[in-house]
């Protein structure tokens, strides 16, 4: 019986994975120990299979064959699959809440969440910057996302800018 290797078991499941899709070692535990994934995942990158997102995040191919290049990940999608792997709760904040609500359509310059985890920075391999900002358990916990996010718009608003197009959302 011929053994298959870590790295190739990961690029089986990985070709089953939708493009785009962001992976880390820990999805990957019942192919092998932490260390063993974790260094098939950098050959894999090296290799030009997975593409390095940020430290221990990587992201399957995203090919566009209209646009013929690699689409980059979705700042959102990083934050979530962080929130995932840390358990936190999270929602967008600030611009990026306007911005994810349709109150404002500016692309933020920087993506910013509440969490109940710490306050964190991360920069991605890509430069973009994704911000944490902490906020106790019960003030985010008990609320929906798409709740946390109007009351994040909503302090962002300054008052002179409140009107009632923003009001009656």
């Amino acid at each position: 019986m011929k053994r298959i290797s870590i790295q190739a078991k990961l690029e089986e499941i990985i070709d089953t994975l939708e493009k785009g899709s962001l992976v880390s070692a820990h999805d990957f535990l019942e192919v092998g120990n932490y260390e063993a994934v974790k260094r098939a995942l950098v050959r894999l990158c090296d290799e030009g299979k997975l593409k390095r997102v940020l430290r221990g995040l990587y992201q399957t191919p995203n090919y566009n064959a209209f646009l013929k290049k690699d689409i980059g990940i979705s700042p959102k999608k990083v934050a979530e699959k962080l929130a995932e792997k840390f358990g936190w709760t999270i929602a967008p904040a600030e611009d990026t809440a306007l911005n994810e609500l349709g109150l404002s359509t500016q692309v933020p310059a920087k993506c910013t969440f509440i969490s109940h985890g710490p306050t964190k920075k991360y920069t991605l391999d890509n430069g973009i910057d994704i911000y944490f900002k902490h906020k106790t358990n019960k003030e985010i916990s008990k609320l929906t996302t798409k709740e946390a996010s109007v009351i994040e718009a909503i302090q962002t608003i300054s008052p002179e800018h409140m009107n009632n197009q923003i009001r009656k959302f």
